[in-house]
Order: C-alpha cells, then structure tokens, then sequence
C-alpha cells in the first residue's frame, strides 16, 4: 500500500514536472514569436528606407552628381554600421537559442538543425554586410572616366547589402513562421 502511495506521488511529481516545462517552453514560444514580428516589422521598414535612399543615390549617379551621390552615401553607411550591428546581435541571439534548444525539452532533430542552418546563413550575411561596409566607408564617388569603374563597382556593393537586407527580411518571415509552427505542433 505504502509503495503505491509512493510510486502515485512520484508519478504525479512527474507530471508536474512535465506541464511546468511545457508551460515554460509555451511561454519561451509565444515571446520568441512576439519578438520576431517585432525585428521583421522593423527590419521591413530599415530595408524600405534603405531602398528609398539607393532610389536618390541611382538618380544622382545617373545626373553624375557627386555631391549628392556622396552624402547619400554617407546617409547609407550609418545605416549600414546599424545594420551589421544588428546582424552580429541577431547571430549572436541564434546562437543562444541553438544552445537553448539543444537543452531543453520539445526539440527535434529537424528544428535543430534548421537553428543551426539559420544560425550559420545569419553569420554569412553578418560577415558579407561588414565586409561591404568596410570597403564602401571610406570611399568617396567621382565621375571621371578613370574613377568610372570604381564608381559602378561601389555602388553595386551598395545594391547587394540592399540585397541582403531583403534575404535578411526572407530568413526572419522563415523563422517566424518555423516557430508558429513548432508552437502548433507542440499544443497538440
């Protein structure tokens, strides 16, 4: 009789235990999800705004003004060096999270890896992005004909962290949606 008694409070302590890490991970979820509409709410209007600036720089580079092409570039860079800050800050939160994950309970194989793949495409965009700023930072456009080339091959360096922004934009809509799913999947 004891050893029912025993065995039935070990058994509930158990339960217990379960509901209170399901509880934890549940909340973990919903402000993971929360925090993920807040940086691709934000990273949709930084990129919107960089490509409003890049629309006046392609003008000013096609009147060849570089007056106006070089301010903008500079507006640009600031809005570069918060992005690679941003992006180390998002590596780094990826990389929390895979340590997070790897301990705590509800974790696939298959969610696992794909924090990790995101994880690894965040440090690749995060390390191109500051590679693109440290060439573009100092440089200073002119339209003569012998700066010409250099021109054009700066401002496509312009155009692909443009890019990355918008690939930036897609792997976050990627996430947010991997982790809705997860959360679904996690209440059945």
């Amino acid at each position: 009789m004891k050893t029912k008694i025993v065995f039935s409070i070990i058994v509930a302590l158990l339960c217990f235990s379960l509901e209170g890490q399901k509880l934890k991970h549940s909340m973990h979820q919903t402000r993971q999800i929360a925090e993920g509409k807040k940086i691709l709410d934000q990273d949709i209007g930084e990129y919107e705004a960089f490509k409003a600036k890049m629309a006046v720089l392609d003008k000013a580079f096609h009147d060849r003004n570089p007056l106006k092409v070089n301010d903008l570039k500079e507006r640009l860079v600031t809005d570069m060096i918060r992005e690679v800050e941003q992006s180390a800050k998002k590596a780094k939160m990826a990389r929390i999270e895979i340590e997070r994950e790897r301990r705590g309970p509800g974790q696939t194989r298959a969610g696992h890896i794909d924090d990790i793949r995101d994880f690894e495409e965040q440090i690749s965009r995060a390390e191109r992005q500051a590679e693109i700023l440290d060439r573009i930072r100092d440089y200073h456009f002119g339209f003569e004909n012998s700066a010409m080339e250099k021109a054009l091959a700066n401002k496509a360096l312009l155009e692909e962290f443009k890019d990355i922004l918008r690939e930036d934009i897609v792997a976050t809509k990627r996430e947010l949606n991997e982790d809705v799913r997860d959360r679904r999947e996690d209440r059945w």
